[in-house]
Order: structure tokens, then sequence, then C-alpha cells
């Protein structure tokens, strides 16, 4: 109805609310990066999966960045 549904702070809002209320994204290394998105809109959600799922990404990441960096051709003399 051209309104917007949540509040303009809404995201760090409820991080913070879930914070405070000491779930797991309170010492979650994957906070930066989620926000507690996993935790709308349940906040007890178990993150298991979610955190395992960030961890093979990273994995793979760090994997492609080591194979590209032993590829790198040498500079022109």
């Amino acid at each position: 109805a051209g309104r917007a549904l949540h509040e303009p702070d809404f995201v760090p809002t409820h991080l913070a609310w879930l914070i405070h209320s000491e779930t797991e994204c309170a010492s979650c290394r994957w906070q930066p990066l989620c926000a507690g998105y996993f935790k709308w809109p349940d906040p007890a959600y178990d993150c298991t999966g979610v955190k395992q799922l960030f961890a093979s990404l990273e994995s793979a990441a760090d994997e492609i960045t080591r194979d590209l960096a032993s590829q790198e051709l040498p500079s022109p003399p």
C-alpha cells in the first residue's frame, strides 16, 4: 500500500534485540554477514545448518583464491 513493511532501522534493531536476548547471534562469527536474518521471524531458529553453509562457502572462496594466486602470470621483464 505504498508504505514500508518494517521501520528503516529494523535490521540493526532486530540484531541488537537478538544479542540482548542472548541468542546464538551474540557470539556468532557470521553475525556481521547475517545480522540475524535467519532469526526472523523465529528467534529460536537453530542456525547450525546456516553456519555450516557459510563455512563451506568461505572454504570454497579460500580455495579459489589460492588457486588463482598460484596461477598468476609473472610480470613481464
